[in-house]
């Protein structure tokens, strides 16, 4: 698969929550390779500092238009930097990176599990099963309703839950996940978010032997494998690097019990 560097101008902004923006860019050679769950590394701003790109899920495409979109969060100051671009400017995207779901492996029906700006991967997931019309669920947990956005988009498919019970079921993904599980245990599972609510996922998934796929969040400088910054421990022993073997894996290669958290 061809990786791109290119210019790519900001089309739209939108505030999903106070904290989380989506940036849709035009990237058409990038829309037409991605596959859901790869990623981009944008580079925010063309000076010295800050040097590093930063890594972006992409969360929805557009193939007519050669559109996609990333969610934005503000952390830090890559984030504050990007958020800073108005409509019309243009970032420096790399692209596609890492691997990908592999929804071919479905038996029954699929649950998408994301918690936070980790439901992202899944919703270019959702867009995917849409399109071939599998049947698929999205549990999408956060802290209160401020935090749970796209139902709309994916109604009647998305199942909210909240930890304060302002949005949908009240408690962890988790605990919606455990109850889908015991209408169906044919499923797939699909994961993205914390590294503790991953374990958790995987472990749920490992005692009912449901097959899971989790997506990996870990720190990033190069995207490409080559500084060696974002291991994983796997299981079999010796770590997998989440930029080029990730950040998709089957749940069962990652060692959850020595990632902190």
């Amino acid at each position: 698969m061809p990786i791109y560097q290119l210019s790519c101008p900001i089309i739209r902004k939108t505030h999903l929550t106070t904290d989380v923006i989506s940036l849709t860019l035009q990237c058409p050679q990038i829309v037409a390779e991605i596959l859901p769950g790869q990623f981009i590394m944008i580079r925010v701003r063309n000076e010295v500092y800050p040097l590093l790109r930063r890594a972006f899920s992409v969360s929805r495409v557009f193939p007519r238009e050669g559109w996609l979109e990333i969610m934005v969060q503000r952390v830090g100051t890559g984030s504050r930097i990007l958020l800073q671009k108005e409509e019309g400017e243009a970032v420096d995207v790399l692209g596609p990176l890492g691997s990908y779901f592999a929804p071919q492996q479905i038996t029954g029906k699929a649950l998408l599990v994301g918690g936070g700006i980790g439901i992202a991967p899944l919703f270019f997931l959702a867009q995917h099963l849409q399109s071939q019309q599998r049947k698929f669920s999205i549990i999408f947990g956060g802290r209160s309703h401020q935090q749970i956005f796209f139902l709309e988009e994916f109604e009647p498919a998305i199942i909210p839950c909240t930890e304060d019970g302002s949005l949908g079921e009240k408690g962890l993904v988790t605990e919606v996940l455990v109850k889908q599980l015991q209408l169906d245990n044919t499923a797939t599972v699909f994961a993205c978010g914390p590294n503790p609510m991953l374990k958790a996922v995987a472990r749920l998934c490992r005692e009912r032997g449901i097959s899971c796929q989790v997506s990996m969040e870990a720190p990033m400088a190069c995207g490409v494998g080559v500084c060696m910054g974002c291991p994983v421990p796997l299981s079999k022993g010796g770590y997998a690097y989440v930029c080029k073997e990730g950040p998709v894996f089957p749940a069962e290669m990652i060692n959850f019990e020595q990632i902190p958290g």
